[in-house]
């Protein structure tokens, strides 16, 4: 939430001219396609047009928190294609994120999600707790990073992508 995961996945996708599969956007789309289905109906449409995505492309860049059931799920589908994933993990100063959810949301469209909602710094405590434990091949602090210079020195790796 708000560490920048949109940001660098669109970064990384202008220099590879790969294509960049993320549930927020296929929420998006499903909520355009029928804004007045159940929201739990939405959710699962959403999930089966990124995991189909995922299934018809040979290189791609996966944008997701790292925290939810699909995540899971998105990875698993990856495994299938024995393909080789590079984690990343962003993190940033709580203030950071504060500013950064809070200016979104007055920026971009509102699509109803099917879960409870707290407020932003709940959301923010529950998602770096969740986070604790995720195991990454990169760490980067988007708070002292842009999106851009991380891209770059991704790229710069010889491991990556």
């Amino acid at each position: 939430m708000g560490s920048g995961k949109s940001s660098l996945a669109e970064s990384l996708a202008l220099r590879t001219d790969l294509p960049v599969i993320s549930l927020d956007t296929c929420r998006i789309d499903a909520w355009k396609e029928d804004p007045q289905a159940m929201p739990m109906r939405r959710e699962k449409t959403a999930e089966l047009k990124c995991l189909d995505l995922i299934r018809n492309s040979d290189q791609l860049i996966f944008e997701s928190s790292g925290v939810s059931r699909f995540h899971t799920r998105a990875l698993s589908e990856i495994a299938r294609k024995d393909a080789r994933v590079k984690v990343i993990k962003l993190t940033a100063p709580d203030w950071v994120l504060r500013k950064r959810v809070e200016a979104r949301s007055r920026e971009k469209i509102h699509v109803p999600f099917p879960y409870k909602t707290g407020t932003v710094g709940e959301s923010i405590s529950y998602m770096k707790e969740k986070l604790k434990n995720v195991n990454s091949d990169y760490k980067f602090n988007t708070g002292k990073m842009t999106a851009e210079e991380i891209a770059e020195r991704l790229l710069s790796f010889a491991d990556f992508p």
